[in-house]
């Protein structure tokens, strides 16, 4: 039996304006961002070459369903958009389909309108997780690896751009909305029992043949490899790739949370649980934070990044959020988000990647350094489509900060003072699958 899912379909007929008078033609779409606040219900538009920020109060627009925003996806024309929006008692777990018409910077506004609120769960709704205890001080379990409400993470675009994907963390669905009729596709929800456990998106070759999903949860120690039935947007388990080390010796990493393709073979990912927990299989170690080359023809990950006991030791020092390949470098977010606090540990660690199997360590950012004295982690990566910056997001600081490629330093650094965000969170490039 199907899941119980309910889409509400809401008739647009005017255009509703952010502090402007009239409707005009959008403009071409020039380089920006588009993210949310995890705090508040606030949209931002960013213009990543003027660094100029427009803030829509989406609370204030017809057909808000009410709840917290979380991640943002928006279509290669700069037009179309989604965003996630969390669960709670009195709210319901939704996706909303935005449109963004004319963009005027200069006066920071912005046409937006909500088309359409997909429901996907009522108030109250549980998530369905497998929590584990502590067993070992390395890896405490806290509360915030404990959601009470239901949360839409990791949203991708296909390449077609036919359909977008979010995967429900806090259940075993995979989610895809039809962007043809900005309803939840034919084939929505996806599950595959305890395959599609806890996981945080649905990452796409170039191709759009093959897709990757990640485990991001404790001791989930694989990727799964999908076939992508690119009329349907269906996708079908073709491997499960195990993050092993070494098999005789039973070591494993384990918490990933991102993919980043190279090309329509290989990708890469990382990985943040730093010790065992009461999920550990006996006999078995976890080897702390990792990057590893995945090789989707062969069904295998190699592992290419071991951890770091320093931050100035070449590996990984804290739990890896995040990668992203920017020419011939390799960029890592480096958090402190697995402990009981989150403190002045936010990296991002730069390497030569010139050889993919053997990356080369050039050097680490670091709070007080190179980033915002008060940064605390590196939670999600984002590059501009040229390739120019790229942008560091810290919610547990509130800092966004923008990197110029090439030479690797901070050019701008937003502040939640500044900006007026609580938590940034859940940015998106137009013309990204990410």
């Amino acid at each position: 039996m199907k899941p119980f899912t309910k889409t509400i379909s809401i008739p647009f007929v005017a255009c509703v304006l952010i502090l402007q008078a009239s409707c005009v033609a959008p403009p071409e779409p020039s380089e920006f961002m588009i993210g949310t606040d995890m705090m508040s219900p606030d949209l931002y538009l960013i213009d990543t070459e003027s660094d100029t920020r427009v803030r829509i109060n989406l609370s204030k627009l017809p057909n808000w369903p009410g709840g917290l925003p979380l991640h943002t996806a928006i279509l290669p024309d700069g037009r179309k958009a989604y965003l996630s929006v969390m669960s709670s008692d009195k709210d319901p777990l939704t996706i909303l389909a935005l449109r963004i018409g004319a963009i005027d910077w200069s006066a920071r506004t912005a046409e937006v309108q909500i088309t359409n609120v997909m429901r996907l769960e009522e108030p109250g709704a549980k998530p369905s997780m497998l929590v584990p205890t502590q067993t070992d001080a390395r890896q405490p379990v806290t509360d915030r690896w404990i959601p009470t409400n239901h949360q839409l993470h990791g949203p991708t675009i296909h390449p077609s751009a036919k359909f977008v994907y979010y995967t429900q963390w806090t259940a075993n669905k995979i989610r895809v909305i039809d962007v043809a009729t900005d309803r939840l596709a034919a084939i929505d929800p996806i599950q595959y029992g305890a395959g599609t456990r806890q996981l945080h998106g649905v990452f796409f070759n170039p191709a759009g043949e093959l897709a990757i999903t990640t485990g991001f949860y404790f001791d989930l120690k694989d990727v799964t490899l999908y076939k992508v039935d690119k009329d349907t947007g269906n996708l079908t388990p073709a491997k499960v790739i195990p993050l092993t080390v070494n098999e005789k010796n039973k070591e494993y990493a384990a918490f990933s949370h991102f993919i980043h393709w190279l090309d329509n073979r290989y990708a890469i990912t990382s990985t943040q649980q730093v010790g065992p927990t009461s999920l550990t299989p006996a006999g078995f170690t976890v080897i702390g934070p990792t990057v590893w080359l995945i090789d989707a023809s062969e069904g295998q990950a190699a592992l290419i990044i071991g951890p770091a006991k320093e931050p100035d030791e070449a590996g990984i020092y804290k739990p890896a959020s995040d990668i992203m390949v920017i020419g011939d470098k390799l960029y890592v977010g480096e958090e402190d988000s697995m402990d009981e606090e989150v403190n002045a540990d936010g990296y991002v660690s730069v390497w030569d990647f010139t050889d993919r199997t053997k990356p080369k360590f050039i050097k680490r950012l670091k709070p007080g350094k190179e980033l915002p004295q008060d940064f605390s982690m590196t939670h999600e990566l984002y590059s501009t489509q040229n390739g120019k910056y790229l942008y560091a997001q810290s919610w547990g600081s509130g800092h966004l900060v923008k990197i110029a490629t090439a030479n690797d330093e901070v050019v701008k650094a937003f502040s939640k003072e500044d900006a007026g965000w609580h938590m940034p969170h859940g940015n998106f490039v137009p013309g990204s699958l990410r």
